[in-house]
């Protein structure tokens, strides 16, 4: 990160995430499709918007946002305090503090992927249920798949209403935060990682699953009976 001279705008390079997207085979077209296509906006906003008030952030403008992160940094106070420890002239500090805002927000790709490749690349995330009347059939059928182009899958699980205006027991945020609610040391957002292969069960295929239960039950018990965790 730098700031560039002559404009003072923070330059935070390229965000952009890298590595190479994996094509979705036209027989997953009716279960796997782009955030913005398939997550209603409304409810995002409803219930997993933990800045939907913030003065810097508002409503999301597509549901795809929820999967970036930001970083409230309080910069004007952070200038006061900088001037205070090296002992700077207090009105020159007081002048350059009354010209910046309060605080200004970072926003990241942090849960999202790269999408298609050359002038088509962008950030951004492919989405497939699971739960419900749904249970695992459509992760079973993207393991299936990837797994005949010899992929496996590996599942990193986020909890998007975890942030504090929507979680009351102030876990840290998916979403980001101020930094005390980045770096905090407490589990936030993210919690554990899993995977998922294709394989056989009784000459059928079957997803051998390396992971916490889908009904986050213990194991043995229920659709965690088959697990390998």
């Amino acid at each position: 990160m730098r700031v560039l001279a002559g404009t003072g705008e923070i330059d935070l390079g390229q965000l952009d995430p890298v590595g190479k997207s994996a094509d979705i085979p036209a027989s997953l077209a009716d279960i796997v499709g782009d955030a913005g296509d398939v997550l209603d906006l409304e409810e995002i906003n409803r219930s997993y918007n933990p800045f939907l008030n913030h003065p810097l952030v508002g409503p999301y403008k597509t549901p795809g946002e929820i999967f970036r992160a930001r970083a409230f940094i309080p910069v004007k106070a952070l200038v006061q305090q900088v001037g205070a420890q090296l002992e700077l002239d207090a009105g020159t500090v007081t002048a350059l503090a009354g010209a910046l805002s309060e605080g200004v927000a970072f926003t990241t790709p942090a849960h999202q992927f790269r999408l298609g490749e050359g002038a088509a690349a962008r950030p951004g995330n492919r989405i497939v249920f699971y739960g419900g009347s749904i249970g695992h059939k459509h992760i079973d059928r993207v393991v299936g798949e990837f797994g005949r182009q010899n992929m496996r899958l590996i599942k990193v699980m986020t909890h998007f209403n975890r942030g504090a205006a929507l979680n009351a027991a102030g876990d840290g945020g998916s979403q980001g935060g101020s930094p005390l609610d980045i770096v905090v040391e407490r589990v936030g957002g993210t919690t554990h990682v899993g995977g998922f292969s294709s394989g056989w069960l009784a000459g059928e295929p079957f997803s051998v699953k390396s992971d916490w239960p889908s009904n986050y039950g213990k194991l043995g018990d229920g659709d965690g009976e088959h697990y390998n965790a």
